[in-house]
């Protein structure tokens, strides 16, 4: 079995589900509508944190994050046949290589647990709508092949100044100036509008997990003045 699937969950706002969640907390809360459709898929999943979901205590999935300015959020968890969670030696660099991902878990190989991933993903869409009391809408949608990639991209173009990069929780915040523009990303997840050029220096209104805006506004300061390590 090859392939995988990617599960999106959509809220227009952080507190949309739970009327406690908060920007940082937003994450733990609206990924139980995603759990509870792993359960009646059969996968009895945890979000203990950062980056994945986890089976019998192993990472399973790798959950991504992104919203808009208005407020809405997504969450979606990828889930590979063979469990390849993170991305092949050859294309990190060797300071991302000494990185520890999944906490050092080795990851479950969803094609362990099912054998068939088009009616997994019908069935955690069916707990999900369950778990909201919604109604479920199908829709035939052709699959779509992943594009095969030569070696490591990058978002910044070849004469962007690189900085030191800066610890957090998760791994590391990138740092470079790029045509003069400050510019932040890294291993956060966090909204794509609020990272690059255009994140927020006060961002506490942002859903972030893997680091805090303290994080950022370190970055920010130390690309404002220039210096080529942080402090």
């Amino acid at each position: 079995m090859d392939g995988g699937v990617l599960v999106t969950f959509a809220v227009p706002t952080v507190d949309h589900v739970h009327r406690d969640a908060t920007p940082r907390t937003a994450l733990n809360r609206n990924i139980r509508p995603l759990l509870a459709g792993l359960r009646h898929a059969g996968l009895v999943a945890t979000y203990l944190g950062r980056d994945f979901v986890s089976v019998e205590r192993r990472p399973i999935g790798s959950i991504g994050l992104d919203g808009l300015r208005s407020g809405a959020l997504s969450i979606e968890l990828l889930f590979t046949a063979r469990g390849s969670l993170t991305p092949p030696p050859d294309w990190v660099t060797d300071l991302e290589s000494g990185t520890q991902r999944l906490r050092g878990l080795a990851s479950l190989a969803l094609e362990e647990r099912c054998s068939d991933l088009e009616r997994l993903a019908s069935d955690v869409l069916e707990g999900i709508a369950d778990r909201l009391g919604a109604e479920r809408e199908s829709r035939e949608v052709d699959a779509v092949p992943l594009a095969g990639v030569d070696g490591p991209t990058s978002p910044l173009s070849e004469g962007a100044r690189r900085f030191e990069p800066l610890p957090i929780p998760m791994g590391w915040l990138d740092l470079a100036l790029v045509d003069g523009l400050p510019w932040i990303g890294g291993d956060l997840l966090a909204p794509a509008y609020a990272l690059g050029h255009s994140f927020p220096f006060g961002g506490s209104h942002v859903p972030m997990e893997g680091a805090v805006w303290d994080d950022v506004r370190r970055a920010a300061t130390i690309l404002a003045r220039g210096d080529d390590a942080p402090r």
